[in-house]
């Protein structure tokens, strides 16, 4: 898809693109946790935390610009750790004021090895089908519906989703339905 968005000459914008897209999970998780710490009346509790990352922030921007040779990819990087910082102090706090302990390995662990899979699957597929068309449309077109199915089927296979979440979804009992035929559940 980057191939498609930024061509040869746009390779660095590629590259950012793909290092700093890891930073929305993080920006994610740290906006719901901050929402979830608010509700509970911890108002002050993600601002310190957001303080706290900032700090770490400033000192590792100038850390990276000065002192290596990253230059704008420093920023990304930056970028990507103060969304990390924030989510893992208010995880804390959350486990503080809530007794709440996350399941690291259903939440964390299952879906970045499904999502790993998945994308080097979609990497060897999508370049087969360059390879034998010789565009990038068609075999992306094609890479993405299968990549879902894959992500989807490897969560289910390592137990990353049950029946009972998958039946809350929209749809979720014919979805059922369907996995239990095809002997997935």
């Amino acid at each position: 898809m980057l191939r498609l968005l930024f061509r040869d000459s746009y390779q660095l914008s590629a590259n950012f693109m793909r290092l700093g897209s890891i930073a929305i999970v993080f920006y994610a998780l740290s906006t719901v946790s901050t929402s979830i710490l608010q509700g509970i009346g911890k108002l002050k509790v993600p601002v310190i935390n957001s303080a706290i990352s900032l700090g770490i922030h400033v000192v590792l921007m100038y850390i990276l610009l000065e002192f290596t040779s990253l230059s704008a990819y420093a920023l990304v990087i930056g970028n990507v750790i103060f969304a990390l910082v924030v989510s893992i102090l208010n995880w804390f706090s959350l486990e503080k004021y809530l007794d709440y302990h996350q399941e690291i390995l259903k939440t964390f662990v299952i879906p970045t090895v499904s999502s790993g899979l998945m994308g080097v699957a979609a990497y060897f597929i999508c370049n087969g089908f360059m390879k034998w068309m010789g565009n990038i449309l068609i075999p992306l077109l094609i890479t993405i519906p299968i990549s879902v199915v894959l992500y989807f089927s490897l969560l289910i296979l390592m137990k990353g989703l049950d029946e009972h979440e998958i039946a809350q979804a929209p749809k979720g009992e014919t979805i059922v339905r369907i996995l239990r035929k095809m002997h997935l559940l």
